[in-house]
């Protein structure tokens, strides 16, 4: 599934507000592997 550049930042700020800190980790971590697919 291809993602643009402002819906990863979308979906990142997202996680951001309703996940908690132990699983906002996860997800940065797994954000960041995204990020980098998409050329970030």
């Amino acid at each position: 599934m291809h993602i643009h550049k402002y819906q990863a930042k979308i979906l990142l700020s997202h996680n951001n507000i309703k996940t908690p800190k132990g699983v906002l980790i996860a997800n940065t971590n797994r954000s960041k592997q995204g990020l980098l697919k998409v050329g970030w």
